[in-house]
């Protein structure tokens, strides 16, 4: 029996630690995100995503240019049910985030973003960096 408690126990620690995982890693960069059904529009909000360094390791910096700005710092990630990951930001605020699934047509990477767990997701695709520009549209 103390088995089993121990397992329960390891369990539920193992779910409330931060993830430092590839899939995480993949939804580091810019992305450009849609309200749910919703037209585009010509101020969409832009989500930045990074890993934190040196003292924040293991935590995510976020950014968020929309959503009336209230919306950045240093979260820690936990992940969730269904391939979602918890992001909790400075004063209480709570982002849900997962790669979207691929659909055919779509060549840039995708991801789905939630304000809260009950609300419709924001579907948004990443924006390139300088990097992955062809050097014909870059300019130095």
């Amino acid at each position: 029996m103390k088995a089993i408690a121990s397992i329960a126990v390891a369990a539920g620690l193992a779910l409330a630690m931060p993830v430092e995982s590839a899939e995480i890693a993949n939804l580091y960069g810019t992305w450009e995100c849609r309200a749910p059904g919703a037209a585009p529009t010509n101020k969409p909000p832009i989500l930045w995503l990074a890993p934190g360094t040196g003292a924040a390791a293991g935590q995510l910096i976020v950014e968020v240019d929309g959503f009336s700005r209230d919306v950045a710092g240093l979260g820690n990630v936990t992940a969730v049910d269904g391939g979602w990951f918890k992001v909790s930001l400075p004063e209480g605020k709570t982002l849900l985030m997962r790669e979207a699934q691929a659909r055919a047509g779509r060549r840039a990477p995708s991801m789905e973003l939630k304000r809260s767990e009950t609300a419709a997701p924001y579907q948004c695709l990443r924006l390139p960096n300088r990097n992955e520009l062809p050097s014909a549209t870059t300019k130095n």
